[in-house]
């Protein structure tokens, strides 16, 4: 039985294409996805890996060659677990085979660098700032 999953996250590696024996293209990258949990007050985040595979629909191998690493997705697929015998042992590995891939771009993004990922803001007071909704020197309540 096949497991269906949708994930958020960002590209943890550049996109590698490659080509079957019959020529079909198959787009490989890493998926960093995070989850994020508050405990006794103290947020918490965990970083989970996924080895996502893109194959089959033309569009969709296209759009996962011309990503970058760093890239916000969002993705759905299957889990299939891949086995093959190496040195004489048997080894297995879980992929995510993607059947639906959406980039969620950064506003600006396209103004800096392909593939550099915006710092985030680490309080209210500078995420409040980045959007200019402070003014240096001017306090709510006064004319200054």
């Amino acid at each position: 039985m096949e497991e269906a999953l949708s994930l958020a996250g960002n590209l943890g590696t550049e996109p590698e294409m490659r080509y079957t024996a019959d020529g079909k293209s198959v787009v490989t990258f890493s998926l960093a996805a995070h989850e994020q949990t508050a405990r006794s007050g103290v947020c918490e985040i965990r970083t989970t890996w996924y080895r996502c595979v893109v194959a089959g629909e033309p569009e969709l191998v296209d759009m996962a060659a011309t990503l970058h690493k760093g890239a916000r997705v969002e993705i759905e697929g299957v889990v299939r677990t891949r086995s093959w015998r190496r040195y004489g042992r048997e080894e297995s590995i879980a992929e995510l085979h993607v059947t639906r891939l959406v980039p969620r771009f950064r506003p600006g993004a396209h103004e800096r660098n392909a593939g550099a990922v915006a710092p985030t803001p680490r309080s209210p007071l500078e995420a409040a700032k980045a959007a200019g909704l402070f003014e240096a020197g001017r306090q709510e309540g006064t004319d200054n």
